[in-house]
């Protein structure tokens, strides 16, 4: 994973390359010396940010084709192909730091049952993964996921008051409660932050997604504005619980 400075460099590069990869594609099939050396010299340094990566090896000479009475003449296609090859393991890179910086762990420790909180915060990360790649359906069950984990747990640790709650299903096992069914609960019951219930009605729906026949059935449309709603949710259990 690429540090802060070098995630800097290494975009700056990305960008340098790929404007000189724009001009190289409007040339001729030959390129003139004065811009094989501008390329040269914005290569080197890019792979020079990166010591020890798996980068394709660089050398000018390599694409050497002959030399006229004013200037030497390198292969236009095949230096362009090589930029095309370096720009993306660069960018590969970047990815890969961005994505990491972006899912870090985050621990859910007023969750007490270990085997739910292992659940929340393995689906926590992925939920990150999905926003990250606009994945947006994905998003929106990782968080309903997330935030049901969460509730379940709070009413478990809570069970005598949430089974007599006015709020409360008739269902006397916490385990088969819907998520619409745990948020009432937990709100009456003051176990979550006010204003989680006003945003979540919406929420219960989208958590059955993964059935096809009810995303059609039902007319959802599982986009950008309700996983981040959703996410921020979740964020809101995470700051207040904590």
């Amino acid at each position: 994973m690429l540090g802060p400075k070098q995630l800097s460099y290494v975009r700056t590069y990305v960008d340098s390359l790929s404007a000189l990869l724009q001009r190289l594609e409007k040339m001729a099939a030959f390129i003139p010396d004065h811009f094989a050396e501008q390329i040269d010299q914005e290569v080197t340094d890019a792979i020079a940010a990166l010591p020890g990566a798996n980068l394709p090896k660089w050398s000018l000479e390599t694409f050497f084709e002959y030399e006229d009475d004013s200037e030497r003449r390198y292969r236009r296609d095949a230096i362009g192909a090589y930029l095309v090859r370096l720009l993306a393991r660069l960018n590969e890179a970047v990815r890969e730091t961005t994505v990491a910086s972006m899912t870090s762990p985050l621990a859910f420790p007023f969750v007490k049952d270990a085997s739910v909180r292992a659940i929340v915060e393995r689906d926590y990360r992925e939920l990150q993964v999905a926003l990250l790649a606009n994945v947006w359906k994905g998003a929106l069950t990782l968080a309903g996921s997330c935030i049901e984990g969460v509730l379940f747990d709070l009413v478990s640790q809570n069970a005598p008051a949430a089974l007599s709650a006015r709020s409360a299903p008739k269902e006397p096992n916490l385990s088969r409660w819907m998520l619409g069914q745990l948020v009432a609960v937990c709100t009456e019951l003051s176990l979550i932050p006010p204003g989680v219930d006003k945003l979540s009605p919406g929420l219960k729906d989208y958590r059955n997604l993964v059935h096809p026949a009810v995303e059609v059935r039902e007319h959802l449309t599982p986009g950008e504005h309700e996983a981040r709603i959703a996410a921020e949710i979740l964020n809101m259990l995470h700051r207040d619980l904590s």
